[in-house]
């Protein structure tokens, strides 16, 4: 076992050292562990923490100071961080906070840093929210990333480029990627299949980096983690950057992986072959107001796109809780004789669940079933992980399964669609709303299309 003292301990020595708080405990501990050990759990850490009496020992050495100083610093939460070097000038630390709502270990997710110290008291740096499921090639991916944003090689795997070429590719390569789920109508809808999402909270760039694929022709990109991960990382510090400067929200709001509407639209924004091109609603009432609208940027586009002066429209469609993405696309090379076909609507999801089975009624019901089946499954295991819960009996497992886990903030009880623990009916009413938003985007779509086919 390694024992790693904290520099706590220089304020036993030292009271000079000491904050106005009767407990000297710095709010970042840092932990420098032998990396191999914690990567492959060969070793366990004890941590030393030494905390300041009000008074030296030699003023006060009674067992109530002493006491009262223990208790005290029984409840200060404490942040543990494990550092590796990739390379002299870079570090990656990864970090978590624990404090009385520690239910779980390792808490479900730990924050990551990528720093090159090069730079001295002006170093960059990468800051990540990654799930501690991640295993080792999965976080080695993002370790990848981070080290080729901040300008750094590496020895192993393939070197990524951040920008993404902008050739022209066919759409016999689109369908290389093609998952059995073709709905062939007058104009051809087609979910394709894309990098599968690992990280929970990334939806929103897996959907755009996806959409700038498909519109830049550059569909072998689909699938290729290295390019994903590499945009994300890019398009994370921007809008921390961003927002902190601006004040339009926190860097620990995108830092964490989400990126809702406004993030994305800032990010399209910015990007000079997508804005303008790009449409991004979260709700089917919001694009079908822009479908009416004449004078929309969706409408616009579409009227362009039919026309042949386009070749590509996207989508970023929120659905309840995911984002998906769709690109309406000629297949190359777009013509004067656009008029005798209709473009593609290209699906999808960084999931990659089939929605093919989205036509009927029955089949609907059928995918919301074996949707939720899994999703009992996973509440189960995560209750199964969760110290209050690991012996409980397992009707009490399923009781909780199915009715939920109450949270509580300040004496009111919170939304049950925010407890950790949702009752199984209302993820059935979120499943049953994200699967009927689906349909709804492309029925709109689908028909949009169409209509204007039918006028030229």
């Amino acid at each position: 076992n390694a024992i790693i003292c904290t520099r706590a301990q220089s304020c036993f020595f030292g009271r000079q050292a000491c904050n106005s708080s009767s407990i000297c405990l710095e709010s970042e501990l840092l932990l420098q562990c032998d990396a191999h050990c914690i990567l492959h759990g060969t070793s366990s850490t004890m941590v030393c923490l030494v905390a300041c009496q009000d008074a030296s020992p030699a003023e006060d050495c009674s067992p109530m100071s002493a006491a009262q100083t223990l208790l005290k610093a029984l409840h200060v939460p404490v942040r543990l961080e494990w550092k590796a070097m990739l390379g002299e000038d870079i570090s990656c630390v990864v970090s978590v906070e624990l404090s009385q709502d520690t239910v779980v270990w390792p808490p479900p997710q730990a924050t990551l840093h990528i720093t090159d110290n090069a730079g001295g008291s002006c170093s960059k740096g990468v800051q990540l929210k990654v799930p501690s499921s991640a295993n080792p090639e999965q976080l080695e991916t993002i370790l990848r990333a981070g080290m080729t944003l901040l300008g750094k090689t590496h020895n192993h795997g393939s070197s990524t480029s951040a920008a993404m070429p902008t050739k022209q590719a066919g759409i016999d390569q689109v369908e290389a990627v093609l998952i059995p789920a073709t709905r062939e109508d007058c104009t051809r809808q087609r979910q394709i299949a894309c990098l599968q999402q690992w990280h929970h909270d990334v939806c929103g760039h897996h959907a755009l980096f996806t959409t700038k694929c498909l519109m830049r022709g550059e569909s072998s990109r689909l699938l290729d983690e290295d390019a994903f991960w590499l945009n994300a990382l890019r398009d994370i510090t921007a809008l921390a950057d961003h927002g902190e400067a601006s004040g339009r929200w926190p860097r620990s709001r995108v830092t964490c992986g989400v990126a809702d509407a406004c993030h994305l639209q800032h990010l399209v924004e910015m990007d000079k072959e997508l804005s303008g091109h790009v449409t991004i609603v979260q709700h089917v009432e919001e694009l079908r107001g822009q479908l009416k609208d004449p004078s929309s940027g969706t409408s616009r586009g579409l009227e362009a796109l039919i026309a042949g002066r386009q070749r590509a429209h996207g989508f970023l469609l929120g659905a309840a809780v995911h984002w998906y993405a769709a690109v309406a696309l000629w297949p190359e090379p777009v013509s004067s004789a656009a008029s005798e076909c209709c473009p593609q609507l290209l699906f999808c999801d960084s999931y990659n669940r089939n929605f093919a089975m989205l036509q009927s009624e029955e089949q609907f019901d059928t995918l919301v079933r074996e949707r939720l089946d899994a999703w009992r499954d996973s509440s189960r295991a995560r209750l199964l992980k969760d110290t209050k819960w690991v012996h409980r009996p397992e009707e009490h497992i399923k009781r909780a399964v199915d009715e939920g886990v109450e949270e509580w903030w300040k004496g009111c009880c919170k939304s049950a669609l925010f407890w950790r623990f949702p009752p199984s009916d209302v993820k059935r009413q979120l499943l049953c709303q994200e699967l009927r938003s689906v349909k709804a985007y492309m029925d709109e779509l689908t028909s949009v299309l169409h209509r204007h086919r039918g006028t030229n």
